[in-house]
């Protein structure tokens, strides 16, 4: 086609097309739209996974001291989120 392509080696995730106790493929498109598709989609999914596990840590500190470790690591965690989805 002469169209320039790109090529990366990608992680595999759950429910892509794969090889057999494939983890990782290479990639050859000339529009990386998998990776844009799973940013969009994916990602904020995990972050808020991730969010969640950590406010139970935090709700469930076993001192004061945890539970001021987990509310400054949610501080953090949401401020990165929040630059994410700029």
């Amino acid at each position: 086609t002469g169209r320039i392509g790109y090529c990366w080696l990608e992680f595999v995730a759950a429910g892509q097309a794969m090889r057999r106790g494939e983890v990782w493929k290479w990639r050859k498109e000339v529009e990386p739209d998998n990776i844009h598709l799973f940013i969009a989609e994916h990602l904020p999914k995990v972050y808020l996974d991730q969010a969640q596990r950590i406010r139970e840590r935090k709700d469930n500190a076993a001192n004061e001291n945890e539970a001021k470790y987990w509310a400054n690591i949610e501080r953090t965690f949401r401020q990165y989120m929040s630059k994410l989805s700029r």
